[in-house]
């Protein structure tokens, strides 16, 4: 009985996603790309809101983003 074991670039553990070289670039773009797509979804929910309130809620995502 002989098995094979392939090896990946990059895995994904606890919303972590580590790369083969530690450099965490993969990572960055997993959580830039999440923002982002957030951030736009965002944009219709700002639409019934007071500047100072979308200000306020735009502020928080973001800090809570970088936060994470």
């Amino acid at each position: 009985m002989s098995s094979t074991v392939r090896t990946v670039d990059t895995a994904r553990d606890l919303g972590v996603v580590i790369d083969s070289d530690l450099s965490m670039t993969d990572q960055v773009s997993t959580i830039c790309r999440a923002a982002y797509y957030q951030l736009r979804q965002l944009r219709t929910v700002t639409r019934c809101l007071t500047p100072e309130a979308t200000k306020s809620t735009v502020q928080a995502f973001i800090s809570c983003r970088l936060d994470y």
